[in-house]
Formats: C-alpha cells, sequence, structure tokens
C-alpha cells in the first residue's frame, strides 16, 4: 500500500473543520438580511399610509399624495406578503414565541382601541382598525404556537406548497367564493356574509370598513409558508452575507418593527398636521 502523505490528511480536516465552525457561529448569528428585508418592509408600508393620510386627509399635498399612492398600491399586498413571510420564518428562531404573540396581542388591541373609540372623540374619523396585520399576525402566531407539533408533522416541502394552494385557493374568499385564481371552485352559502362575526375570516357584509385590513383567510397561510421555510432552511444555511450588515437603517427598523410600526401613524398624523398650519399660513 502506497504510503499517503500527511498533509494531504490533514488539510481536508482542517477544511472540514473550518466548515463545521463557520456553521457553528452562523447558528449563533442574527441573520441581518432578514431585519433588513422587514424594515425595507416596513419603509414602504409607511410610505402608503403617507401617501394615502396625505392624499385623504389633508390638503396641502392632496393630489400628488394621492397619485403616489395610486401608482404604489400595485405593490402593496407583495410587500405585505414578504413581511408576513418573514414573520413566520422568525418564528423558528423565536426563543419566546408565547412572549411574541403576548406583546402583538397587546398592540393589536391598544391600536383597535386607539383608532375606533379614542379618535373619533377628538374628532378623527374613520381611521378604526377592526382586524389588521397587528391582529392577523399575532392570531397567526398564536395559532402556531399551540398547532406547531401538528404542523411539524407535514415535510418541509409538502408544507411549502399546501401553504402556496391554500393562500390561493382562499384568496376570493371575501368575494364569496373559494377556488384556485379565475375558477370558483365553491360558492360559500350567503347568510355567511350577513354579518360582520366572521371578518376576522375574510368573511363579512358590504358595510364592514377596517381601516387597516388583513384577514386570517388567506394571509395566514403566507405566515405559515414562512414558518415552513423556516423549517426547510436552518439558521446557519445561509450565504455569509446574510449575516453581515449592509444597511443600518433597514437593518434597525426591521429589529425594532413593532415599535416602529406603532409610532408611524402618530407620527405621520401630527407631522400631516404641522404642514397644514404652515400651508396655510403661506397662502394667506
Amino acid at each position: 500500500m502506497a504510503d499517503v502523505p500527511l498533509k494531504e490528511i490533514i488539510e481536508p480536516l482542517n477544511a472540514k473543520g473550518d466548515d463545521l465552525k463557520r456553521l457553528a457561529d452562523n447558528g449563533n448569528k442574527r441573520i441581518e438580511v432578514l431585519d433588513e428585508l422587514r424594515g425595507a418592509c416596513l419603509l414602504l408600508m409607511i410610505a402608503f399610509h403617507a401617501f394615502y393620510l396625505f392624499g385623504t386627509r389633508f390638503q396641502f399635498f392632496q393630489q400628488a399624495a394621492a397619485r403616489l399612492y395610486e401608482t404604489l398600491l400595485p405593490a402593496q399586498p407583495a410587500v405585505a406578503a414578504l413581511f408576513i413571510l418573514i414573520s413566520g420564518y422568525s418564528m423558528r428562531l423565536s426563543e419566546n414565541p408565547k412572549l411574541r404573540a403576548a406583546l402583538l396581542t397587546a398592540a393589536a388591541v391598544g391600536v383597535s382601541f386607539a383608532t375606533i373609540w379614542a379618535l373619533p372623540r377628538v374628532g378623527i374619523l374613520g381611521m378604526g382598525v377592526w382586524f389588521g396585520i397587528l391582529h392577523m399576525l399575532a392570531c397567526s402566531k398564536w395559532l402556531f404556537v399551540f398547532g406547531q407539533k401538528l404542523f411539524d408533522k407535514i415535510p418541509s416541502l409538502i408544507g411549502l406548497g399546501l401553504s402556496m394552494f391554500l393562500f390561493f385557493f382562499t384568496a376570493s374568499i371575501s368575494n364569496g367564493y373559494v377556488g384556485v385564481p379565475y375558477l370558483r371552485l365553491f360558492v360559500l352559502p350567503q347568510e355567511w356574509y350577513h354579518s360582520n362575526v366572521l371578518a376576522f375570516l375574510g368573511i363579512h357584509n358590504s358595510n364592514f370598513y377596517s381601516w387597516d385590513y388583513f384577514p386570517l383567510l388567506p394571509y395566514f397561510f403566507v405566515f405559515l409558508f414562512g414558518a415552513y421555510a423556516g423549517k426547510a432552511v436552518k439558521r446557519d444555511s445561509f450565504p455569509d452575507f446574510c449575516y453581515n450588515k449592509h444597511m443600518k437603517l433597514f437593518g434597525g427598523m426591521g429589529k425594532h418593527s413593532l415599535l416602529v410600526y406603532l409610532l408611524h401613524l402618530p407620527a405621520l398624523y401630527g407631522l400631516g398636521l404641522l404642514l397644514q398650519q404652515i400651508a396655510n399660513k403661506l397662502a394667506k
């Protein structure tokens, strides 16, 4: 048997050791790119809300803001879906998912209280949030927390495909039916749509209004898709650049997304009032 140089034995072992060390290090690192993507989505959501507010509530920037809102509107579903998907993935990273769900629940209740009860008493009408994105995320987190053992019995790839299918299958539930795009497979009983008791599921009558509205159907399945993605793509398996900081503004917003979301509407409304006063003085 020919002698094998010691160098040829040691180098592959060192290389394998380096790879294992990199995986171990990445397993302990924060995935910065997820924070940055979440922050970018949040910034776009703030832009949607700003242009909507300025286009409907204030006169100084009304026409331009309305045009900008209409221009950005087609991108809104994709931005919201990415934000929800990242939230679902993050459930696999959370050390205390029940606490996160409880915080979101408290924030959602606070938003509803402020917009439905408090704002009308100071003359701000038409901004009530009955079931917005915070409500949907809170409910999705609780459903995942209590149903994780059941969800995890489904293989990741099947879960991803099933989540995607169920999203499209229930996407038209607010219109009275379920099915695949452009094909009504099942028309739902119209009696379900006589009240708004099931509005959290996307079933409501024509009088229902929520300034921010994200029903569980179909959006829970976007969240679930993210959760299955988190099972399929482990924390330590991203490319190395994903663990580095690239855009500090987006990353900071993503890390503190709940706080930023809660503060952005009061800040935008206050900014609108200030700019309106300035515009009125300049017009005199």
